[in-house]
């Protein structure tokens, strides 16, 4: 055998080598991409568990007492300045965890860490509530203690503007 031939098999084994390293490779970076989606997948799905955790505690906070019951119900045909003081107070605690927990699921929902089928559903939730009465007259005097982004967003869900000044706790009698 020459050396030639010697050389000729050596670049073939190479060859063979490389090809079978960038096999191996594509299989080992298919196997990560599949284990991220599925580390993205379990990342969104604790962010819905998060959310849902997080709204359901909100409601039933509010369903467990029959007073805030009927003032969120009142909410919706009532001015802000129309209920006393404690009620005004009360709404405001409501509105204030509701809102908060829409910021939260706001920017999930930006970055990507929950159920994108989702959103449309918590949107038409948010867009019932801004449509009440009483909010549309809660959200502009608190919305500054939000995230300017999701002020925002909510401002043109809702079709509101801040007022600027000091904040207020409850409505001046």
């Amino acid at each position: 055998m020459n050396w030639d031939a010697i050389g000729a098999i050596g670049e073939l084994v190479g060859a063979l080598v490389v090809f079978l390293t960038l096999i191996y490779l594509a299989t080992q970076i298919r196997i990560q991409n599949k284990q991220l989606q599925l580390q993205n997948r379990e990342t969104r799905l604790a962010g819905n568990q998060e959310l849902f955790k997080s709204i359901t505690e909100h409601t039933q906070a509010i369903n467990s007492d029959p007073e805030l019951v009927e003032i969120f119900y009142q909410s919706f045909t009532k001015n802000f300045s129309e209920f006393d003081t404690k009620s005004s107070l009360r709404l405001s605690f409501i509105y204030q965890n509701q809102v908060k927990i829409w910021e939260n699921a706001y920017y999930k929902h930006l970055d990507n860490q929950f159920d994108e089928r989702m959103w449309p559903s918590l949107e038409r939730s948010m867009s019932l509530m801004t449509t009440s009465t009483a909010f549309k007259q809660w959200w502009p005097t608190r919305a500054r203690v939000f995230s300017d982004d999701f002020v925002k967003y909510v401002n043109g869900m809702a079709n509101l503007e801040i007022q600027e000044g000091p904040l207020k706790l409850i409505t001046d009698d």
